[in-house]
Parts: structure tokens; sequence; C-alpha cells
């Protein structure tokens, strides 16, 4: 079975709560990634589909940290925005100030759960607010019935933004987690005994039928370009999806519930405060 996030996203949407264009995130884009470009685009059109408000603040390359941090304080205390993120990756000059742009976000305000408190909570087990990648991940699985409590997951990947919150969501679900990454030896033999396979390594199809054995969930969160610069996956969907059991494809998968993850923390931001 194909695990469609648009299909899952459009159902999933019309169960949330109503809210007018007074509901509006505010993104800051700090350079001109196309990539980012691209994707806050289409973050836009879905919240605008949704009836809901987005502003972009578009920032130089070389804008200086003080500035960055007064946009943010600004954000901070303008009361019709209810949600702000950060849109990453930074340019190279500013990562190294990447906790303290992110940390500078309200708390209350921080529809990705990047900044420390809300981070905290969550790996805490405080709070099951959580990114929205994670987010869509366990959504999407919910949405297609798979249940994971006792089920081994292997992640590859092990990322602040994805893999690392993902593995804990999963633990808290009771599923036995796998985090593998580059250091990890004979990967295929961890891929194979898994119940649920997760990939977000970055690399064009570098998961191949070999790293997969029949009745498995594969997650694919990778988003590449191959030779072709054709969009694809971390995993080579054609001969994979053969013989799994469930699959997500790219596009279409992930992608669309991890904009549904971000509508869905923006949403519940919004009630809570």
């Amino acid at each position: 079975m194909i695990l469609s996030g648009i299909a899952a996203s459009n159902d999933l949407y019309a169960k949330l709560p109503k809210f007018g264009d007074n509901l509006q995130l505010a993104a800051l884009l700090i350079g001109n990634n196309p990539a980012s470009q691209v994707y806050l685009r289409i973050k836009a059109k879905k919240l605008n589909e949704l009836g809901l408000g987005f502003r972009l603040i578009n920032l130089a390359a070389n804008t200086p940290l003080e500035k960055i941090l007064e946009e943010i304080t600004k954000l901070n205390e303008d009361q019709n925005i209810k949600g702000i993120i950060i849109q990453l990756p930074l340019p190279e000059t500013l990562i190294q100030h990447a906790r303290k742009i992110i940390n500078h976000i309200d708390p209350t305000k921080d529809v990705d759960c990047l900044h420390t408190q809300n981070l905290g909570s969550f790996y805490s087990g405080e709070s099951d607010f959580m990114p929205a990648t994670a987010q869509g991940v366990v959504d999407l699985l919910s949405y297609y019935n798979i249940d994971v409590a006792g089920k081994h997951a292997v992640i590859i990947g092990r990322s602040n933004l994805v893999s690392k919150p993902l593995a804990f969501a999963l633990l808290q679900k009771n599923a036995t987690i796998t985090i593998c990454h580059s250091y990890t030896k004979n990967l295929s033999n961890l891929t194979r005994e898994a119940d649920i396979v997760i990939s977000a390594v970055g690399k064009p199809r570098f998961l191949t039928q070999s790293f997969f054995t029949e009745g498995q969930t594969v997650i694919d969160i990778g988003i590449n370009r191959d030779q072709n610069n054709t969009l694809c996956g971390d995993v080579d969907f054609e001969t994979v999806s053969r013989i799994v059991a469930h699959i997500t494809p790219v596009p279409g998968g992930v992608g669309p519930m991890t904009v549904y993850g971000l509508i869905k923390n923006l949403i519940r931001l919004a009630t809570n405060n």
C-alpha cells in the first residue's frame, strides 16, 4: 500500500479547528536558498487555501546577528503573529549562532518546536508538542492504522530536526528504536530485521531492494534530485514498493504531512495562547 501524505493531510485538515486570517504565521528567511524558497511557497499556498495568514520576512545572508534578533523581537511582540519559524538551513556564517537565533523566539510562538524550552518539555515527556516532520509522520502512521507499539523501528539519520524527535515520539508510543548513521556497520542487516524503516539521509535512491524484506513499512523522508534532476527520495521506490507492505512516495508522502504538522502546531499554539 502506498501511504499518500496528500490524501491523509487533506482528510486531517478537515478535522482541525477552524480559524480565520487573524491566525498568522511569520517565516524568517535569511539569504536566498532556492530550496528554502520553494518550501516556503508550499507552506504559504496551503495556509492561503485554509484561509490562514502568512508573512515572510526575507533578510540578506550578511545581515548582522543583532538585526536578526531585532526582527524576531518584533515578531514576538506582534499580537497578530501566532507562530514564528526560522527557515533552515541558515547561511554558513550564521550556523554558529543557530541556537541563539532559535531561542530568541518566544516559546509560545515556536511552531517548529526547536526552542530549548519546548524541546526540553518534549524530551522529558511533559508535552507531546513536537517538531513538524515528526508530528506529520506520527499522524501519517496513525491515519493508516499502523500501530507502532511493540514494533522495531530503524531510523536512518540522527538530525536534531527530524530523526531524534521522531525516534522519541515513536518510543513514547512503545516502539523499539534503533538509530543508524554514517558510522553504523551492516546497515542492511539492521533494516531487514526492522518492522518499520524510516530514512532521512538525503541520498537519492540510497536504499535499494536489498535493504528490505516483505511486510515492512517504509517511511521515506529524503527529498533529493537524481542525476537527471528528477525529484526522488532516499529509497528506490520502484523496486522497493514491489516487496514491502507500506511505503511513502516522494513527492507526495512525508512532505505534505510535514506542512500539515506545521499548521497543526500553529493552531495548537494559537489555541493554547
